[in-house]
């Protein structure tokens, strides 16, 4: 039997890019607090859009940084499994030539994410 993917636990972002919908709106989170984060993120678990799900009108998802995945204080092995293009972000330089971010679209030109700027644990 093959395995086959349990599309209610992939959030629907990764399935499909809701070409459908007109806007985004992102909001950009700090964890302060991880057993805040932890009882919020529980909390908001159910009203993220899986990928089962076909939005017509909006869809919510959640994204981690790797530094966000940390302050959740996860045991060390899993956080080893990450790769180190995740761990070292896309705005380090040789990551941002891989990527084509050079120029007008390189980090400097960025107004989060990098150093510098206040730091991003989560995307919602």
């Amino acid at each position: 039997m093959a395995d086959t993917l349990d599309l209610q636990d992939i959030q629907g972002l990764i399935i499909r890019g809701y070409g459908n919908l007109r806007a985004a709106c992102y909001i950009l989170l700090e964890i302060s607090t991880p057993r805040l984060a932890k009882t919020w993120l529980n909390a908001l678990a159910g009203t993220i859009t899986a990928g089962q799900a076909r939005p017509e009108e909006k869809a919510l998802n959640v994204a981690f940084t790797y530094a966000g995945i940390k302050k959740l204080d996860l045991d060390p092995a899993i956080l080893a499994m990450f790769s180190n293009e995740f761990i070292n972000g896309m705005a380090v330089p040789h990551r941002s030539l891989l990527l084509g971010d050079v120029e007008d679209s390189s980090p400097a030109q960025w107004t989060w994410g990098v150093p510098g700027t206040r730091p991003i644990d989560m995307v919602l």
